[in-house]
């Protein structure tokens, strides 16, 4: 009402609700692919690199898609260094890539 003073909970000595913190999802676990291939971090040759990490994704990527998988490890060996690497420390992002390119070879 119009002039009337607003009276809070503070003020009746009346306990203040308490609003509680929304519910957090609980954090993902990134399951990893694999680790990365034996004397990758030895090289400092990047085409080496691409070589070892390609080897590896080709086995990978054969026990589920023989027939396009040099063509998917093509296409991510185009991808940038660390992007490759990346996949070798989240399943679900090389799988999610993975389907991508089967995706559009199949286009």
């Amino acid at each position: 009402m119009p002039g009337q003073p607003v009276i809070y909970p503070q003020m009746t000595g009346q306990p203040v609700p308490v609003a509680m913190p929304p519910m957090q999802p609980p954090p993902m676990m990134i399951e990893k692919l694999c680790d990365m291939p034996a004397g990758y971090h030895e090289s400092n040759d990047e085409n080496e690199r691409r070589q070892l990490l390609g080897t590896h994704l080709y086995a990978i990527i054969e026990k589920d898609h023989a027939e396009n998988a040099a063509k998917v490890t093509g296409m991510l060996l185009d991808q940038p260094l660390g992007q490759i690497e990346s996949y070798f420390n989240n399943k679900q992002l090389f799988n999610n890539t993975v389907t991508q390119a089967i995706n559009m070879l199949e286009s």
